[in-house]
């Protein structure tokens, strides 16, 4: 249950997500031969079945989003805090194309969870199929990570400042010598 049990319905938890998204070309690919869809897909529909945990319990939680995006850049999606609905229809229209630049996304996770509601639980989930292979204004390999794409991903997560930040691997267990751990 994503919702977990905190607000009520006399005093609504705040919580302002914003949920950054890999759109960087692997998306579109299937995570395994047997997969009926793309990564891209995949992620769309969690996202979509993320916001209807919390519409199902509106009761007892007001949440906001944002969305990010990042390929061999990245976006503020939405400029404003969106309901629900609105996020749905912004998530639909994403396209996968690019490389992968943690960087410029986890920068734009920072600036968008500055601007959240006082007393709000600030949330940041980052969904992404893979390593990170551009860095600042596109710079990188494109095809491998380097060590100082890898540092300057680091330096950005650093900035932000949340109560909770999840990392999210999509299609990550058909990947060669990715570790799955699950409990």
């Amino acid at each position: 249950n994503a919702s977990g049990s905190i607000g009520s319905q006399t005093n609504k938890a705040k919580l302002d997500i914003v949920l950054v998204v890999d759109t960087s070309g692997s998306m579109d690919e299937k995570s395994s031969a047997q997969a009926k869809q793309s990564k891209l897909k995949d992620t769309k529909d969690a996202i979509n079945a993320l916001v209807d945990v919390f519409a199902n319990d509106d009761k007892k939680v007001d949440v906001q989003y944002k969305l990010v995006t990042f390929s061999s850049s990245s976006k503020i999606k939405t400029d404003k805090w969106v309901s629900g609905a609105n996020l749905k229809k912004t998530v639909k229209d994403l396209d996968a194309d690019g490389g992968t630049n943690y960087d410029k996304g986890l920068v734009n996770a920072a600036t968008a969870i500055n601007s959240s509601r006082k007393g709000a639980r600030k949330i940041v989930i980052f969904l992404t199929d893979g390593k990170p292979t551009y860095y600042g204004d596109e710079k990188g390999y494109g095809n491998y990570t380097s060590k100082n794409t890898l540092d300057a991903a680091i330096t950005s997560a650093g900035t932000i400042s949340c109560s909770d930040f999840y990392a999210v691997g999509i299609g990550l267990p058909g990947e060669k010598g990715v570790t799955v751990y699950t409990h």
